[in-house]
Formats: C-alpha cells, structure tokens, sequence
C-alpha cells in the first residue's frame, strides 16, 4: 500500500486514504480501501483487494484495483449523476504478460517488413547465443545446426523456401525428418504424345530421262538412268515399308526450379 500511495502521489494524488462501503458513491480524485478489505462480488465479480485508487473529471471517474493476487482491475463511469459504472476488468500484469510472451517462444512467422521487429529474429540459419537467446534454445535446441558445439546453436534458415508441414506420419511425405530441408521436385508422370499412322505405303520418285542417240543397246548412250528409246520423265517406285510410326523428340522447357507464383516476405522465429 505505501508503495503504491507513494507512486500515485508522483502523480498529484492526495495522500489520504478514502474507506468507504460502497464505492459507486466515491467523489474526487482520491485513494480508496474497502471496508472489508475485498471489493465485493457486487462491484468485481471476483472479490478484489480493497486497495485502489480513483480519478474523477470533467464527466468521467476512473477507479483502479489492485487484488492481493498483484492483479489490476479498471472500470470506469462516463454519467453525470454517478450511476454508470462499466463492469469491473482485469488488465494484464508484467507476470501475465510475461508468460503470454514465453508461450510464443519458438513461433515461426512473416513479416512485411525487411527487419525483424522487437522479440523476433530472421530466419537466415544464423549462430546465435544460447545465453542470449536461452528460452528459443530451450525449445529448439540443435534441431536446426548446433553452432560452434558449445556457445551458440543454428535459428532455421528459411531464405528463398516455402514452409511445409511436418507429415508427421500421415504419408504424404514419407520418412521426412522434422526440420529437415527437401530439394525441389516434381511429382513423377509422362507426356502423352501421338504420332499419326499412314499405313502400309510407298514413295515414288521423278526424274528426266534422254533419248539415245542410236538404236537400243545395253551399253553406252547418255541415258540419265538407264537407255531409254525417247525423251520424257520416268517415275520409280519403292518398295513397301508396311505400317510404322516415327519417334518424337520432346524439347526441354522451363527454369532452374518448379514453383507456384508467389511474394516475397521476411521469415522470423520468435525468441
């Protein structure tokens, strides 16, 4: 109490002590104690120590418990005619704050932002103190690098990757360690392509021939392809190949990794 009469007296607040039974009634700016030392389930709904304090003006009053557990409770009345009292509402202790922090040590998330702000660091798998950081030790320990062996420990480096759950057993990503790192990778398939057929056929060919200058003979002549009698174009067939088909050769296409479209943001853990 004489801590607390102390600091509000910093504030201008008279240092007299204002003990009363019903607190809805309370005037000016002015400490207050409860008559039986508990600020009544009517007013709290929680029974709250009966040290407080409370500022009055123009148009509001304000009143501030404190319970013997070091807990804050705050509510406030805006009436002209002093009937209006809010319900009473406990307000977060250092400790309770504390805790809240502590609880999210670990927690992975991404910012908008290039730095980190207060209470997180980047992702960027660098050695960190485990004296310094302690609690975030605590949690991960060396699961992501064990720094020098002694002194410092590895954060997760998430620079230029997607965060993917653990599979955890489920099978989708089957024998993946927990904190491991996995390469890019498509999923395994073929690329159907069709060649039409044209069935069993032949190619014929064209070319000029030469009348010979003398009576058939086998030998001799200028015939082109062999001696002809007159002047004139000769066509030549090939045999059959039957039915077939020709293969297809598939040119490479794409970039140095796979990946769906997607921003950019700064990946921190919270220590």
């Amino acid at each position: 109490m004489k801590a607390l009469l102390q600091g509000l007296a910093a504030f201008g607040l008279s240092a007299r002590s204002a003990y009363v039974g019903d607190l809805d009634g309370l005037r000016g700016t002015a400490f207050f104690g409860y008559s039986n030392n508990s600020l009544g389930s009517e007013d709290t709904g929680g029974g709250y120590d009966a040290v407080g304090f409370q500022i009055e003006g123009p148009g509001q009053r304000t009143q501030f418990g404190v319970t013997t557990g070091s807990k804050v409770a705050v509510r406030t009345d805006d009436s002209t005619d002093y009937s209006g009292f809010t319900p009473w509402v406990e307000l977060a202790t250092v400790e309770a704050l504390k805790a809240l922090e502590a609880r999210d040590v670990g927690l992975v998330g991404f910012f908008a932002m290039p730095t980190p702000p207060p209470g997180w660091l980047k992702r960027n798998g660098a050695a960190v103190s485990r004296t310094t950081y302690a609690a975030l030790f605590a949690r991960i320990g060396t699961t992501f690098g064990a720094g020098d062996g002694s002194t410092t420990f590895n954060l997760p480096d998430a620079r230029g990757s997607f965060d993917r759950g653990w599979d955890d057993g489920r099978n989708l990503d089957k024998g993946r360690a927990f904190g491991s790192d996995q390469g890019p990778a498509n999923l395994s398939h073929v690329h159907g392509t069709t060649v039409s057929t044209d069935g069993a056929h032949v190619h014929t060919s064209t070319f000029t021939r030469e009348k010979i200058t003398s009576n058939f003979v086998q030998e001799g002549g200028n015939a082109v392809f062999g001696d002809q009698e007159s002047d004139g174009y000769q066509t030549v067939s090939t045999s059959s190949g039957g039915a077939h088909k020709h293969s297809v050769i598939i040119a490479a296409s794409g970039e140095s990794e796979a990946r769906p479209y997607n921003t950019a943001y700064l990946p921190c853990i919270k220590y």
